[in-house]
C-alpha cells in the first residue's frame, strides 16, 4: 500500500484547513518534498510519520482524508492510522534524532558521528547523560575536596 494524496488537512501545523487542489500531481513510491523554508515541508512529513501509528483520538483531532492504493490495485480514503503503511522520511526530526556531529576532545578532530535507529539514538542519549553525571561528580569533589581530606586525617 501506499499513499495516492492527501486530501485534507485540518488542525495539523501550518495546515489548519487544507484541500488538495487537483494541481499537484499524485504521490509515487518515493517522493521528495522540497519548498521554501517555512512552508510547510517538516509538517507535512510530521504527519506522513504519525499515519501509520496515530490514534483515534489524535487523527480526529488532526481531521485528515488520505487516499492510498490498496494492495489489490483499489483506492481507498483513510481518516484513520493505516497500520500496513511504510513510511520512512528524513526531516530535521529525523536529523536531531540521529546524526550527531560532535567535537572530540581534542579540538584539532573534526569528528562526525552517525547513530543509525532508535537503540544507537538510546544510547548516545545514555553515553550523553553518563558524561553529565561524571562532570557532575567530580564538580562537588573539586568543592568538597578539603572536608573529604580533613575527614580521611
Amino acid at each position: 500500500m501506499r499513499i495516492k494524496r492527501i486530501n485534507s488537512i485540518k488542525k495539523f501545523g501550518i495546515y489548519q484547513d487544507f484541500k488538495w487542489d487537483g494541481t499537484t500531481s499524485d504521490f509515487e513510491d518515493r517522493n521528495i518534498i522540497y519548498g521554501w523554508n517555512y512552508s510547510g515541508k517538516t509538517t507535512l512529513s510530521r504527519l506522513l510519520s504519525l499515519l501509520t501509528n496515530v490514534n483515534q483520538q489524535r487523527a480526529s483531532e488532526i481531521g485528515f482524508k488520505i487516499t492510498a492504493c490498496e494492495n489489490d490495485g483499489s483506492s481507498k480514503i483513510h481518516e484513520e492510522a493505516i497500520e500496513d503503511l511504510t513510511i520512512y522520511t528524513f526531516n530535521s526530526d529525523y536529523i536531531d534524532q540521529n546524526l550527531h556531529f560532535e567535537k572530540a576532545e581534542n579540538p584539532k578532530i573534526r569528528g562526525i558521528l552517525f547513530d543509525i535507529g532508535e537503540v544507537s539514538a538510546e544510547k548516545r542519549q545514555l553515553l550523553n547523560d553518563t558524561k553529565l553525571a561524571i562532570e557532575r561528580t567530580k564538580a562537588w569533589f573539586d568543592s568538597n575536596h578539603n572536608s573529604i581530606d580533613d575527614f580521611n586525617q
